[in-house]
């Protein structure tokens, strides 16, 4: 009877862990070139998860939504919500709308979580059948200690371009002196 119990417990415990991972920054690889090219933030809004992209890397000849139509017509991709409401799943999320940037399209889909690390997004028109799968892989965490390293090395320096590699410059303004850590996370 132990026995029944304990895998319905653990089993309990991996899915809530899974569906807890599911949040985060993740880098988005051209499946074509395998180039990575942005990194989407997934967050949870209005119980239902969402995308955003907050990067784009320096590989990518895309910065503005060129092929867009209506309002977000060559609007910058940064702080742009690219995935929307993914009803929540035991390990992902399902019947929500991506943008394909690309070519300024809306598609259906659903995203999965294949591991820690490794996200699985198809897109598609109509039924799963008919579409693309992506993967999408976790950025590395920075550890807070490693944090704490180049936060500390970047005390009372000028932070226009050193902020901006680390992603610290919330809350900055150019040319101004800030020692106070805390403001910088």
């Amino acid at each position: 009877m132990e026995k029944p119990i304990l895998i319905l417990a653990l089993n309990f415990f991996l899915m809530t862990g899974l569906h807890a991972q599911v949040t985060g920054m993740w880098k988005i690889t051209d499946e074509n070139s395998k180039v990575e090219k942005s990194v989407v933030e997934i967050f949870e809004k209005d119980n239902a998860y969402h995308g955003r992209v907050v990067r784009i890397l320096p590989t990518s000849k895309r910065t503005h939504c060129d092929q867009c139509e209506g309002e977000l017509k060559d609007k910058p991709l940064v702080g742009m919500v690219i995935i929307s409401d993914l009803v929540k799943t035991a390990n992902g999320g399902e019947d929500g709308k991506i943008l394909n940037p690309a070519n300024g399209n809306t598609y259906s889909c659903y995203i999965e979580l294949v591991g820690p690390d490794r996200l699985k997004l198809r897109g598609y028109l109509g039924f799963p059948a008919f579409g693309k799968t992506m993967y999408y892989n976790r950025l590395a965490r920075v550890s807070s200690e490693k944090l704490a390293v180049a936060v500390k090395g970047l005390k009372g320096r000028h932070l226009s371009t050193r902020g901006t590699a680390l992603g610290l410059t919330k809350g900055f303004s150019p040319g101004t002196n800030h020692d106070d850590v805390s403001q910088m996370v």
